[in-house]
C-alpha cells in the first residue's frame, strides 16, 4: 500500500512538486518564526536574570515601616522562601570624577545576592564585616564607572553620595554589569544610577536606623505568588499594618510569557501558508481521482475494500504533506545557519518548533486529504470503469 501511494504521488508531477514548494515555505517559515521565538523569550530571561530583577519587596504604603530581626525570622520560616534581605532605597545624588547626577541609592547587607541576582565584574560583594562596620563602601555599575573613567574597573575609587543633604564619601569595591540600561528599556524612561551599599552606612550616614523594605526571594518562580500572599499575611499578623508587595519574579514571567505569545501569534499568521498548501493537498488528490477513477473502479471490481482505497490516498496526501515539511524543516535549518555565519550567534532550531511542524504537516495532509479519500472510496465501480479517460 505505501509502495503504491509513492508511485501514484510520484505521477503527479509539477503539480505535486508545486504543492511541496508551497508546504515547504510555510513549515519554514513558522519554524523559522517558533526558533527565533525560543531564543528571543530565552534571551529575555537572561537578560532580567543579569538584571537582577527577581524577588518580592514588600512595604507598608504611606507609612515607615521598620523590619526587626522577628519579621525578618519569621519571614524566613514561610515555606517556598529563599532569602530575606531588608534594605532602604533612597534617592539621592552622586558625584563620581567628574560625573554627577541623581542616583538611587539601595542600602543592603551581605545577603544581596541572595537575593537579587548581580553580575560583578570587578572587585567584591559586600560582606558581613562591611555592614558589622558600617563601612563606606559602594558597588556601582560599569556604564558609570565607564562615563567617569573611560573603563569598568575603577575599583579602589572614591565616589561621593549625598542623601538629606548630608554628602560622605564612599570607596567603590565593586563593578557591576550595567542595570540601568535594561531598566530604562523595561519601565520605559529614565531612571538615576543604582548604587549599592551597606545598610549600616546609611544608617549611620542619616542617623536613621532599620530599613523600610523587606526583599524576599523564592525557591520556585512558579510558586511566587503563593509565597507572596504567605509572606503578607505573615507580616500583616506580626506588625498589625497592611503591608503590599510587589513581585518582580511575577512581572519578569509575565514578560517571558508576553514573548512567548507574541512569536505564537506571528507564527500563526505564518501558518495560513501552511492552509495554501493543505488545500493545494486537497486539490492534487480530487484531480488523482478524477484521473483515475477507471483505475480506481478496477480495483473496486477486483475487491479491493473501501477502506483499502481511503487509506492509499490518505497516504499519499501524508506523503506530499510530510515531504513539504522536512523540507521545511531543512530549509529553516539552512537559513538559521546562515543567520549565525552572518551574526556570529548560533540559533539552533528547536526540537519543540520541528515537532509543531510535523504535527502541522500530518494534520495538512490528514484534513486535506480526507475529502479526496473519501470520494474516490465511494465511487460506483461499474460507472467508474466505463468512465473515459
Amino acid at each position: 500500500m505505501v509502495a503504491m501511494a509513492a508511485r501514484n504521488t510520484l505521477r503527479g508531477g509539477i503539480k505535486v512538486r508545486l504543492c511541496v514548494l508551497a508546504l515547504c515555505i510555510g513549515i519554514c517559515s513558522v519554524c523559522c518564526i517558533l526558533t527565533l521565538g525560543a531564543a528571543a523569550e530565552a534571551a529575555v530571561a537572561g537578560e532580567i536574570d543579569q538584571l537582577g530583577l527577581g524577588g518580592i519587596v514588600f512595604y507598608v504604603e504611606g507609612k515607615s515601616y521598620r523590619a526587626s530581626q522577628g519579621d525578618i525570622a519569621a519571614v524566613g520560616q514561610v515555606s517556598g522562601v529563599r532569602a530575606v534581605m531588608p534594605m532602604t532605597v533612597r534617592n539621592g545624588y552622586l558625584w563620581l570624577r567628574n560625573q554627577g547626577g541623581q542616583a538611587l541609592i539601595c542600602a543592603a547587607d551581605q545577603g544581596l545576592e541572595n537575593v537579587f541576582t548581580l553580575n560583578l565584574l570587578h572587585g567584591r560583594r559586600l560582606t558581613r564585616q562591611d555592614v558589622g562596620s558600617a563601612a563606606r563602601v559602594a558597588i556601582i555599575d560599569d556604564a558609570l564607572a565607564r562615563a567617569a573613567y573611560s573603563r569598568a574597573n575603577i575599583v579602589g575609587k572614591p565616589i561621593t553620595l549625598s542623601v538629606d543633604g548630608i554628602s560622605e564619601t564612599f570607596t567603590v569595591v565593586g563593578v557591576i554589569a550595567s542595570q540601568k540600561q535594561g531598566l530604562e528599556q523595561l519601565v520605559g524612561s529614565a531612571i538615576p544610577s543604582l548604587i549599592y551599599i551597606p545598610s549600616t552606612a546609611l544608617s549611620a550616614m542619616t542617623g536613621e536606623s532599620g530599613q523600610s523594605l523587606l526583599a524576599v526571594s523564592c525557591l520556585s518562580r512558579e510558586t511566587s505568588p503563593q509565597v507572596a500572599q504567605q509572606v503578607q499575611a505573615r507580616l500583616e499578623g506580626l506588625t498589625g499594618q497592611r503591608f503590599r508587595y510587589e513581585n518582580l519574579t511575577e512581572l519578569t514571567g509575565a514578560m517571558q510569557r508576553l514573548t512567548a505569545i507574541v512569536s505564537l501569534f506571528v507564527a500563526a499568521v505564518a501558518g495560513i501558508s501552511i492552509l495554501v498548501g493543505g488545500l493545494g493537498v486537497m486539490n492534487i488528490m480530487i484531480a488523482a481521482v478524477e484521473a483515475r477513477t477507471r483505475e480506481i473502479g478496477i480495483h473496486i471490481a477486483l475487491g479491493a475494500g473501501r477502506g483499502t482505497l481511503v487509506c492509499t490516498f490518505l497516504l499519499e496526501a501524508q506523503i506530499i504533506a510530510l515531504a513539504g515539511g522536512l523540507l521545511g524543516i531543512g530549509l529553516c535549518a539552512a537559513l538559521l545557519g546562515v543567520a549565525a555565519r552572518l551574526s556570529g550567534q548560533a540559533i539552533p532550531i528547536s526540537p519543540s518548533a520541528m515537532g509543531v511542524s510535523l504535527v502541522c504537516t500530518s494534520l495538512c495532509g490528514t484534513i486535506f486529504g480526507c475529502a479526496p479519500a473519501l470520494r474516490a472510496a465511494g465511487l460506483d465501480p461499474i460507472r467508474a470503469i466505463r468512465q473515459e479517460l
